[in-house]
């Protein structure tokens, strides 16, 4: 009875540990480019509703389409990782219990991990996108002011 609670009890891997510190900076760092994109959008909304700028602006249409190639993309790599994981795990049925949860483990923080980098990435670039605008923007109200 005793080796068979020994054997279910693996201490989890350093790995999925370490990639999930990992995936928590990551996630942060995606906030906070996302409330700098919601920002400068938001007062792109302003400056439209007030004349100052059009409609018609391509940074409304990208505001939609980015979403939804980045929802895509994260979409078909955590779809691939799934199915790498169930193909690894059926493909060896002598798995010991706790060696699968730990796989499962792993697989999980991988699967996160994949998914989110599309959103990552696009959230990271319309950050430092609108930031170079509005601070070229600003430039020029400078400019005019003189």
């Amino acid at each position: 009875m005793i080796n068979f609670f020994k054997a279910l009890y693996t201490p989890p891997s350093s790995n999925w540990q370490a990639q999930s510190l990992k995936q928590y900076g990551d996630l942060w760092m995606m906030g906070w480019s996302s409330m700098q994109t919601v920002f400068y959008r938001s007062l792109m909304i302003r400056d439209a509703c007030e004349g100052r700028i059009d409609f018609a602006h391509p940074e409304f249409s990208r505001m939609s389409q980015e979403k939804l190639e980045a929802a895509m993309e994260g979409t078909l790599a955590s779809t691939h990782a799934l199915q790498r994981f169930l193909l690894h795990s059926l493909s060896n049925p002598a798995l010991t219990p706790a060696i699968a949860i730990n796989r499962m483990m792993d697989a999980s923080v991988d699967l996160l991990d994949v998914s989110m980098k599309p959103v990552q990435k696009k959230a990271n670039a319309n950050a430092q996108r609108l930031r170079k605008e509005a601070g070229k923007n600003s430039a020029r109200k400078t400019a005019k002011k003189s």
